[in-house]
């Protein structure tokens, strides 16, 4: 062999890796995306809650530009109307419609709210032959949904009750999307609470979604800035095994159910939640993981729901004036239902939260 051939071998040999030099770049590597990976997914994170943010937002005009148009906010809960009169001579209802129904105009679904039909039941579950039913079934409202919600966004089929509290015996299972913003309707801290309602459930007027009347800015006391208009309700709970629970203001029923009766005294309100203290500390209803610490939320109810939110750390509002919000979960209870109430006199800047 000549010295050029044996030149040239050597300097192939040299440049070669080890097993060992390549097992330490594997390493290196491994390391780095470990170190890397956590914060691509606060930023992924940190995307999905501005998205959501918006989402409420998007909700939040629609809600107003319905206020401008019309002189009030939509009725939190409205019965439908069956067009037979009661033995007292009142007109008979039946369950009705929830605020979104009558929003939907005012954020770009005019053409699923002129199929949607106010005449008929707001529940679709049972009959797929409902005229509702038919106009909701697949119809996803992209500005209603959080996209860091790990809940499918349609109603189930008889789900277990340790998996979800709300209707679980309609087969099929109603077609209307499950929201993941509810309808704030006040606070058990508001003057006209009342304790009439179902399960346990108190029930108030004081928030800007009423069961049966529209409230306008003229009834907002405290200030558009200084009322919660909407709360997400986007995460589940855990139940007494540990597992996940659904409990949200929609009862598995969707964005367009409501109530069957009009006046405050109706026991079961959908879509809407009156925000309740939790526990013997009177926490805030903020991110509450545990159902057994819950009390008037149990059942086919939607009222006493709390505000869930799959962003750790927080839940995202939106106020009467448009603005959303990140609110910390550690604020305090008094602070929240002061927020939560429009008239109470007990004026809170979500600011000072």
């Amino acid at each position: 062999m000549s010295f050029l051939s044996q030149d040239h071998s050597k300097r192939v040999r040299q440049t070669g890796f080890t097993l060992v030099e390549l097992l330490v770049v594997i390493a290196i590597i491994g390391i780095l995306i470990g170190m890397l990976l956590p914060a691509v997914q606060q930023v992924r994170e940190a995307a999905r809650r501005t998205e959501c943010l918006n989402n409420m937002r998007q909700g939040s005009v629609a809600l107003i530009n319905a206020e401008s148009a019309r002189g009030a906010f939509p009725p939190g809960n409205e019965p439908a109307f069956t067009g037979g009169v009661n033995d007292d001579g009142t007109p008979a209802t039946t369950w009705g419609h929830s605020f979104w129904v009558f929003a939907l105009p005012f954020f770009e679904q005019n053409n699923l709210a002129e199929r949607y039909d106010l005449t008929q039941q707001g529940w679709t579950g049972g009959d797929v032959n409902k005229v509702n039913f038919i106009a909701l079934e697949g119809v996803t409202v992209a500005a209603l949904l959080c996209p860091s919600s790990p809940i499918d966004p349609f109603p189930e089929t008889m789900p277990p009750p340790t998996r979800l509290q709300g209707s679980i015996n309609s087969d099929p299972a109603a077609a209307g999307m499950k929201p993941c913003y509810t309808g704030i309707s006040g606070s058990t801290e508001h003057p006209s609470m009342g304790t009439n309602g179902r399960d346990g459930s108190w029930l108030s007027q004081g928030g800007i979604f009423l069961n049966d009347k529209g409230v306008s800015y003229g009834g907002i006391s405290d200030g558009s800035s200084n009322t919660i208009l909407l709360g997400e309700q986007s995460n589940f709970m855990k139940n007494s095994d540990g597992g996940d629970i659904e409990i949200r203001s929609d009862g598995n029923h969707g964005f367009n159910m409501g109530a069957r009766s009009q006046g405050p005294g109706q026991g079961r309100i959908f879509n809407l939640t009156v925000l309740r203290p939790v526990g013997l500390q009177a926490r805030a209803p903020l991110n509450i993981v545990n159902f057994d610490e819950l009390e008037g939320a149990a059942g086919n109810i939607g009222a006493n729901r709390p505000l869930l939110s799959a962003h750790p750390g927080s839940v995202n509002v939106s106020l009467a004036d448009g603005s959303v919000h990140s609110v910390n979960d550690s604020a305090s209870w008094q602070a929240i239902s002061n927020l939560a109430d429009r008239n109470d006199g007990n004026v809170v800047s979500i600011e000072e939260l």
